[in-house]
């Protein structure tokens, strides 16, 4: 949190654990292993509350701009380390890689389904390519966090941002 992770060693990291650095590769193979089995669980648990919270019913812009509030709030629950998980993410060794794919891949399956319902009531075109659409909306809350962590920028500002083209690009595609 306070020197980030590139000037952090693992040396300092098995001190503040009181452990030897050997037996933090026993469990970790790098620093970047570290931090995203730390925010692993916590990943899984924001989604997973944030997609209970949703109401079926209400417009899918709505829900979709709800599922990315609940996520953003909760990692403002500490945005220190959050700053650096989405700072650090980009440089990630590729055997880490692996694993933030695995969880921005379960993410975007379950934004799909969402899409996907609205398509099926009739409140987006099917024509709409909604794999790519989520991609882009996923990707979209993903640099506004950087943004937000980044700049300092208050949640409500990084959501309004957010919300314009979501709203905008799904207005495209509704029917009528």
């Amino acid at each position: 949190r306070t020197q980030g992770l590139e000037a952090t060693s693992v040396a300092a990291i098995a001190k503040m654990a009181d452990v030897a650095a050997g037996t933090f590769y026993l469990y970790f193979s790098s620093k970047e292993d570290l931090l995203i089995e730390v925010f692993r669980d916590d990943v899984e648990r924001i989604w997973r509350d944030a997609f209970g919270l949703l109401r079926a019913s209400d417009p899918v812009a709505d829900q979709l701009l709800g599922i990315f509030e609940r996520a953003t709030a909760v990692h403002d629950q500490d945005p220190e380390l959050s700053a650096v998980y989405f700072r650090e993410i980009h440089f990630v060794s590729d055997p880490v890689r692996e694993t933030v794919m695995s969880l921005s891949a379960t993410i975007m399956e379950r934004l799909e389904k969402v899409v996907n319902r609205a398509v099926a009531r009739g409140e987006l075109s099917d024509r709409a390519e909604v794999p790519v659409l989520v991609r882009m909306f996923f990707e979209l809350w993903f640099c506004s966090m950087l943004i937000h962590y980044g700049h300092r920028e208050p949640a409500e500002q990084t959501l309004e941002n957010l919300a314009r083209p979501l709203r905008s690009t799904l207005a495209l595609l509704t029917p009528g």
